[in-house]
């Protein structure tokens, strides 16, 4: 089956070759358009995959550089990294175990990169900008905390986290990715990180001076701060 955005894909992963090739560390996987109302207005019946800037993972409580010009965003995530590798086949007992570790997560997108049509938002990885990882814990089967997710930036409240939006059942995140991936010609391997989409369906915006803080039920929380 030729997916309707194939070409872009096919760009965003020559430019992940191209940036690996530089020098980046290899990082992993996001989890985009993960939101169902905003998949059906673009066509879509499922969410979509993109890859990690390995130059852009920051620790918790992090000052971050907004450029200027930049809409940053900020979105309430998990971490899931990888210890063996899985592919859309693989049994779900081993999807689970081949993930060793979970950390709360803020992932930042820029929605002043291009915009106007699926290519272009397939094409810049679903508006990536960088990830801000909390304190590591031990991998669980079990991911449904939308009820025990909250995210605020300055004074300003999330909506409230939705369970609809990031699978409640850790093998289910592990084969979405497995297999978007699979059909792409890339593969989960050891090591690669997975983010898995936003538990909240918008994302709130982060300026200079301004603090972000999230927190995910028993993984903990994670923070970091807008500089100029």
């Amino acid at each position: 089956m030729t997916l309707p955005y194939a070409s872009s894909l096919t760009e965003q992963f020559d430019l992940l070759r191209a940036r690996l090739d530089a020098g980046m560390p290899r990082c992993g996987w996001k989890v985009g358009i993960n939101v169902p109302e905003v998949q059906r207005k673009l066509g879509l019946s499922r969410a979509l995959v993109g890859w990690l800037d390995g130059d852009r993972v920051f620790s918790s409580g992090s000052a971050i550089a907004i450029p200027p010009g930049s809409k940053i965003h900020v979105e309430p995530e998990l971490c899931l990294r990888m210890a063996a590798p899985a592919h859309a086949n693989t049994d779900r007992a081993s999807a689970s175990a081949a993930v060793d570790a979970i950390a709360p997560a803020l992932e930042l997108v820029d929605y002043s990169k291009p915009a106007a049509t699926l290519d272009d938002i397939v094409r810049g990885s679903m508006f990536h900008s960088a990830c801000v990882l909390g304190e590591w814990k031990p991998s669980q089967a079990r991911l449904d905390i939308a009820d025990r997710v909250s995210l605020r930036v300055g004074a300003l409240e999330s909506e409230p986290a939705r369970a609809d939006l990031v699978p409640t059942d850790l093998a289910d995140l592990v084969l979405l990715v497995a297999a978007l991936l699979d059909e792409s010609g890339q593969q989960l391997l050891p090591g690669d990180l997975i983010l898995s989409g936003s538990f909240t369906a918008r994302p709130l915006p982060l300026r200079a001076g301004q603090t972000a803080t999230a927190e995910l039920g028993p993984f903990g929380p994670v923070s970091c701060a807008g500089t100029e």
